[in-house]
């Protein structure tokens, strides 16, 4: 009878700490999604299809596998209308046994003006299929970079394919693109507009375009680079005001400093120096 009863007892436990399912979790989810992300976003295992959606409301039994629509993969996509450069087209030839075929190959790169980008190589009969070949498989692939106030770069940067290295200095906002035509252009649709672009070595189109690309992905944001020093991120005018306690602190230092006009400007969790003691930002003295 005791084990029965702990088995009993074991057996209400677990059942009152069950895990909720997957529709109940995909329930609690869209009834949250006030805005519309999630069902915009398209996540898979998260939205119903159609047909499934259609089957569940009409309560039918299961068709067979073959009558039911083979899914396709959806990549994450990425907000806005995309621009198109057309980098190159060249005309390719194949020779046959019965003549020769010719062909049209395109280098296109994409990007939506807000840090999201990519570039393929598209072939078609014509050179506008081509084009719209590259473009197609640009978009499947795209690359996600951090702007620093969506204008400019956090760091210098620099990548590398074959014998041609493009170097990107990162500048102040508002200081404008600089470089040549084409890693303008490419920045430019990407949603950067304050950088310095240059490029050394065998640049040709596809290395040149592959360089920055290869430079881009190593840029990090802020708050990856704070994560990494596990420091905290503090604004310039912020900065500079602490500074300037610090400095009135260590040289004209006071008996009883003005605690309370020292909280107004530094953070909560920082512990305030001594009088008469300089403390750098990052807590050491």
């Amino acid at each position: 009878l005791e084990v029965n009863d702990a088995l009993t007892e074991m057996t209400s436990v677990y059942e009152s700490r069950a895990l909720p399912t997957v529709d109940e979790i995909r329930e609690v989810l869209l009834r949250n999604d006030s805005y519309g992300v999630l069902r915009e976003a398209m996540l898979p295992g998260l939205m119903l299809d159609e047909w499934e959606a259609k089957k569940e409301e009409e309560g039918e039994e299961e068709e067979e596998e073959k009558d039911r629509p083979r899914r396709r993969f959806t990549p994450a996509r990425a907000m806005g209308r995309f621009a198109e450069t057309i980098v190159r087209v060249d005309r390719v030839q194949k020779v046959v046994k019965g003549g020769v075929i010719t062909r049209y190959r395109a280098l296109v790169v994409v990007g939506n003006l807000m840090g999201a980008g990519g570039y393929a190589f598209g072939k078609g009969a014509s050179p506008q299929d081509a084009v719209a070949r590259a473009s197609q498989a640009a978009k499947r692939d795209l690359h996600f970079f951090d702007r620093f106030m969506d204008t400019a770069l956090t760091h210098d940067v620099r990548g590398k394919h074959n014998n041609c290295t493009v170097d990107i200095f990162a500048t102040p906002p508002g200081a404008g693109p600089k470089g040549g035509k084409l890693g303008r252009a490419i920045l430019t649709q990407l949603g950067f507009s304050s950088f310095t672009i240059a490029s050394h070595g065998r640049r040709t189109p596809a290395s040149y375009v592959y360089a920055t690309f290869n430079a881009l992905n190593t840029l990090r944001s802020v708050e990856d680079i704070a994560r990494s020093r596990g420091r905290r991120i503090l604004e310039i005018d912020h900065a500079l005001r602490w500074d300037r306690k610090v400095t009135t602190m260590r040289t004209e230092p006071l008996k009883n400093p003005p605690v309370d006009a020292l909280k107004a400007h530094v953070d909560a969790s920082t512990e305030l120096p001594p009088s008469g003691v300089a403390t750098r930002l990052d807590g050491k003295r």
